[in-house]
């Protein structure tokens, strides 16, 4: 039998969006919004998750889920019939064993999960994030049986929505579900792999230096380099993402706190893809100029666009990407 769920909907107050960050750093979930409004472009809204009922990880080729609370500890007790769930100190867990299948095999149990539950609503779902070779999930046999965690997801208790027409509460409910007293479930501790920076000092440059020479051989005609800073700190969490939305606010601004010890939180320029129920939208930095003093200058702009081979190519990219 599906799970039945009800959905309830209260007004909010702009109080509750600061509040709502504050409560994920303490009690776990995913804050996601846009602070710039652009029209047209871009538009200034939030969308937070939290009280997490479920957690879910990928560690590897071994996916576990996490009950929180009474409600949680029931809802996972339903849902351990899907699959061939082993239990462990309070969690689910199953393996895979690397057999080609596409997609992974835990994307399929990941709908089916959701399937299981009598409900259909945008606000309704998981939210977390992928590391960044998430693309791996496209074949089974593609993840190294290594332990790495590459995916961490919540099903939320409540969600908060807040943009230019106000904010609001939309709270989930399970009528008929009796809750489960019991011990809280083990949480896998977040491992960290390195704690040194990505180069030494003037390694960056190098790379830049061979990227230029590679070009110039005719061997590279693109090159987009990053490199992370690794620095142990004692910060607030909360506090520090506050400045960050203060100081340098962004149209993708994220906020996580995903168990296990783990906080995430940044900003990008770009909002690679955007959807929900009718849209589907890419907003990519590349391929762009600055906007013009005024529609005289922002035509000139455009017609430099336009005529210019470099941001073509750079908008094909994006396009075909997304």
């Amino acid at each position: 039998a599906m799970i039945a769920v009800e959905r309830v909907e209260r007004a909010a107050s702009e109080a509750d969006e600061q509040a709502a960050i504050e409560a994920i750093d303490r009690d776990g979930g995913v804050w996601l919004g846009c602070d710039v409004l652009v029209p047209q472009l871009y538009r200034r809204e939030a969308k937070a998750a939290l009280d997490p009922l479920l957690s879910i990880h990928l560690d590897g080729r071994r996916l576990g889920i996490v009950p929180h609370g009474d409600t949680g500890r029931a809802l996972a007790t339903r849902l351990a019939t899907l699959a061939d769930f082993e239990s462990h100190d309070g969690r689910l867990e199953i393996g895979f064993d690397g057999a080609p299948a596409e997609p992974h095999p835990a994307i399929v149990l990941l709908r089916r999960l959701l399937a299981a539950f009598d409900i259909r609503c945008a606000e309704f779902g998981f939210y977390g994030t992928l590391a960044f070779d998430y693309y791996r999930l496209s074949q089974g046999d593609a993840i190294p049986d290594d332990g790495r965690r590459r995916l961490v997801l919540v099903l939320p208790a409540r969600v908060l929505l807040s943009g230019e027409d106000g904010a609001r509460w939309v709270d989930f409910r399970f009528p008929g579900l009796a809750p489960q007293p019991g011990d809280a479930a083990a949480i896998e501790p977040a491992r960290i792999e390195r704690f040194e920076d990505d180069h030494p000092p003037g390694g960056h440059a190098d790379a830049v230096a061979r990227g230029v020479d590679l070009m110039r051989r005719g061997e590279l005609c693109s090159l987009v380099l990053s490199q992370t800073f690794r620095r142990q700190v004692q910060v607030d969490a909360a506090a520090a993402f506050a400045r960050l939305r203060r100081d340098n606010p962004y149209p993708a601004m994220f906020f996580a706190h995903l168990s296990g010890g783990e906080r995430v939180f940044g900003a990008s320029p770009d909002v690679q893809v955007r959807a929900d129920g009718q849209w589907v939208e890419t907003a990519p930095v590349c391929g762009t100029f600055r906007r013009g003093t005024d529609p005289v200058d922002d035509h000139e702009q455009a017609k430099a666009l336009t005529h210019s081979l470099v941001d073509e190519a750079s908008l094909a990219l994006c396009a075909d990407s997304d």
